[in-house]
């Protein structure tokens, strides 16, 4: 079972791991492979802006 949970500031260690583990991704949309927590924080003010939701989505059991 899945859980989708509301992406905020407090998960943005969780985020920043998770962006991570995909490099060739990072450098191509992002152009730096490794993503800092600044930049996590700059994407999540970008999306506020937009008026754009983020998830996560968490695997339960």
């Amino acid at each position: 079972m899945f859980t989708f949970l509301k992406n905020d500031m407090k998960l943005v260690e969780t985020e920043k791991d998770i962006m991570n583990s995909n490099q060739e991704y990072n450098l191509i949309a992002y152009d730096k492979k490794v993503l800092r927590n600044e930049d996590i924080l700059d994407i999540h003010e970008e999306t506020e802006e937009l008026q754009i939701e983020r998830y996560l989505v968490k695997k339960r059991g």
